[in-house]
């Protein structure tokens, strides 16, 4: 799906890509995350260097940057939750409604048989505030 980038978002356009980005590789993040964790370690290089190879530390600076992402990401969530406590449905996964208008839709309370759930521009709202949440979270800005 397209990503468009909303002309009254609070954060730049550059950050707006990169939370888009990070979002789309949260799932992939967490895989690298476990193979870091419990994963065999890889085979290194037997290249030819004066330096001493430093696999702990290595795995150690890319767990703190994967950490620090899903931090955010997992943070935002929370926020969003406790946002739409009373509105979504109980298992409202804000990750999934933020690419999905259908899902976000579906996630809410109806109030009566006339309504038809949040607009669209509700939904782009929502995404707005999801994004502006994880770029503070990753202190982009």
């Amino acid at each position: 799906m397209r990503e468009y980038f909303p002309k009254s978002s609070e954060i730049p356009k550059d950050v707006y890509k990169q939370v888009v980005a990070i979002l789309s590789g949260y799932e992939r993040l967490k895989r690298e995350r476990q193979e870091i964790l419990y994963g065999t370690p890889q085979k290194l290089e037997s290249g030819r260097s004066n330096e001493a190879g430093r696999p702990a530390e290595q795995k150690a600076i890319k767990l703190t940057y994967i950490d620090e992402r899903l931090r955010a990401v997992d943070q935002a969530c929370v926020w969003m939750r406790g946002k739409l406590d009373g509105k979504a449905g109980y298992e409202f996964n804000p990750l999934e409604a933020f690419y999905d208008y259908n899902y976000y839709n579906a996630q809410y309370i109806r109030h009566g048989p006339k309504d038809n759930g949040p607009a669209p521009r509700t939904w782009r709202r929502y995404k707005r505030r999801f994004a502006s949440l994880v770029a503070k979270n990753l202190k982009l800005f």
